[in-house]
């Protein structure tokens, strides 16, 4: 018998997290859901198998009950407002740790840290998109037809600007 596959959420705000939760449990997943004080809706809670309360900066203590309910991946899914996650922060040590290596703090930057992070601690990473393919929009023309070569070239050039 194979054992169901489950996967953590660090849960943000917004609805992106249930839309995760939803696709995840519907490809008969089991979602153990780490939700951020003050950002995560509540309802999330109805949505997943596992459900825990954190403060914002506690990533050691979410990698541990991420661990402790059988999740070895685990999706980072919604937002967490970057001046409330400064105000509102409880850092554990290994947060605290983790913070004093980040040498630059962009969005990208702590995104990747906190990415890593996680790895370090055995939870792998998985796209936030992985359970959401019928709401998320593939590569490629979504139009009844593809750019004409003109329109490629004034594409690539916007890119660039």
């Amino acid at each position: 018998m194979s054992e169901v596959r489950s996967v953590g959420l660090v849960a943000g705000n917004g609805r992106f997290p249930v839309l995760f939760a939803r696709g995840a449990r519907a490809a008969g997943v089991r979602v153990v859901a780490a939700a951020q004080r003050g950002e995560t809706d509540p309802a999330l809670e109805a949505e997943v198998d596992a459900f825990a309360w954190f403060h914002i900066g506690q990533f050691g203590r979410i990698a541990d009950y991420l661990r402790e309910h059988g999740a070895r991946e685990a999706a980072m899914v919604g937002g967490i407002g970057k001046l409330k996650a400064f105000r509102n922060a409880r850092p554990d040590l290994r947060t605290l740790k983790l913070a004093a290596s980040i040498r630059s703090f962009n969005d990208d930057a702590l995104l990747r840290a906190i990415a890593g992070f996680f790895e370090g601690e055995g939870v792998r990473i998985i796209p936030s998109t992985e359970f959401l393919s019928e709401i998320v929009a593939v590569a490629g023309a979504l139009t009844r037809r593809a750019p004409s070569a003109d329109e490629a070239r004034d594409i690539a050039l916007g890119r660039e600007v």
